[in-house]
């Protein structure tokens, strides 16, 4: 005894309990190390995701604080960028400043080299002075400051 609401729902159980049936007996025909295997990539590549993103989040520009540093070219004083807005990833440094690429000029660099992912490409100097600044590195095709 019931009603077309409750013989319904029961149509849709033995529906999904056939189908959970047809999964194990796929799985049984599976190779365990094979899915192992594949479960440990795609961990890797999650754990990979998560901390990237990590990264990503705390490398997002917070407000100014009020006892937050100003970074002054070593010559000529010119307020460069604001502690805040330097980001370390990995053993790299990398200013997060909009207004960054309109204080400095770049001139090719005399000797370009690869690092791993990085390739220096320019050398960086400071628009008022010749101060030099270190190096212009290009990642996966950007430039990076």
């Amino acid at each position: 005894m019931g009603d077309e609401k409750q013989l319904e729902q029961e149509t849709i159980n033995a529906y999904k309990a056939d189908m959970m049936y047809k999964a194990i007996e796929e799985l049984k025909k599976i190779d365990a190390r094979g899915v192992e295997h594949k479960v440990k990539i795609f961990q890797t590549e999650e754990i990979r995701k998560y901390w990237c993103k990590k990264d990503y989040e705390s490398s997002k520009k917070s407000p100014r604080a009020k006892d937050d540093l100003e970074i002054l070219c070593k010559q000529c004083s010119v307020v460069v960028c604001l502690v805040s807005e330097v980001r370390k990833i990995g053993s790299q440094h990398f200013v997060i400043a909009k207004d960054f690429p309109s204080k400095v000029t770049t001139k090719p660099h005399n000797y370009p080299k690869k690092f791993g992912v990085f390739e220096k490409k320019f050398k960086m100097y400071c628009k008022e002075c010749p101060s030099d600044w270190r190096i212009v590195a290009d990642r996966r095709g950007e430039n990076r400051f």
